[in-house]
């Protein structure tokens, strides 16, 4: 049966699913491992993404993790063969010969780099038909909904990556290239601002009988749970911080690891580890 399928490809997690759906059927890290050693080979299948590779990153050297999208841009297109065969057999239980394929790819990939990635997907994949449109259009097309107007395709995009943030300008639905910033800030940089406040309170103590790998995983897997559960932007810092500073009990709360059995407190890194991005 033909489906549409649609993928966002950023630096840090891939977005996956089936055309229509109101959100989508996977998020994955966008990752590929591959073995190292010469008589392991991944053209026969030894080979793996998204958060099965983010393990092995940890718990297997035989592997070369490495991402499919860095700095807004795709590595290889090997890899990113692998990724797309993997996420449709895998993730959607589609084969890739019976899906038309919608890519939203990011604003500073080349007419070139487009070409070749669509010239390579074509020849190994073999799928019905692709489609590659700018992350920023999607957006822009996807918020102004089915029946916009004109006057709705034309803004600005403000596209906050893993470790990029770029910012674009949208004249009726066109991106004009010349207005496109980059700012080498993001998701990885709010991650690490959480992870010193954290160490400064010495809430990784209790992990430190812990073995190296295990209590990195404990220490990613807090980091990550803050980020993208608690953190939120304040209208003035400094003002919430005062509110807080009146309140222990709203200005400190208790999270857990259930897997480690490690209660960790968040404070004030909730708002302030995203003023990263609007004072770099």
């Amino acid at each position: 049966m033909e489906r549409r399928v649609a993928i966002d490809l950023g630096s840090g997690l891939a977005k996956i699913g089936f055309a229509g759906n109101p959100t989508p059927d996977c998020i994955i890290p966008s990752l590929v491992a591959t073995p190292v050693r010469e008589h392991r080979s991944a053209s026969g299948g030894d080979y793996y993404i998204g958060k099965y590779a983010m393990k092995l990153r940890l718990f297997d050297a035989g592997y070369s993790v490495r991402p499919v999208v860095r700095d807004g841009r795709v590595e290889s297109l090997s890899d990113l063969v692998l990724f797309v065969d993997a996420c449709c057999k895998e993730y959607l239980k589609m084969d890739p010969m019976d899906c038309h394929f919608f890519f939203a790819l990011p604003a500073m990939s080349s007419p070139i780099d487009r070409s070749q990635f669509m010239r390579s997907l074509m020849v190994s994949l073999s799928p019905l038909s692709i489609t590659i449109v700018d992350q920023s259009v999607a957006a822009l097309f996807a918020s102004a909904g089915p029946n916009c107007s004109p006057g709705r395709l034309t803004g600005t995009i403000v596209d906050i990556g893993e470790n990029l943030t770029k910012i674009m300008c949208l004249v009726d639905g066109y991106l004009v290239c010349s207005s496109v910033k980059e700012e080498a800030i993001g998701g990885a940089q709010i991650s690490e601002m959480i992870q010193r406040h954290l160490e400064a309170r010495e809430e990784f103590k209790p992990l430190s009988s812990l073995r190296r790998r295990d209590r990195e995983k404990a220490i990613a897997s807090a980091v990550q749970k803050i980020k993208h559960g608690s953190c939120y932007l304040a209208a003035s810092p400094v003002d919430e911080a005062l509110r807080l500073d009146e309140d222990p009990k709203l200005a400190k709360r208790k999270l857990r690891s259930e897997a480690y059995g490690w209660e960790y407190s968040v404070c004030y890194e909730r708002f302030i580890a995203p003023e990263i991005l609007f004072e770099p």
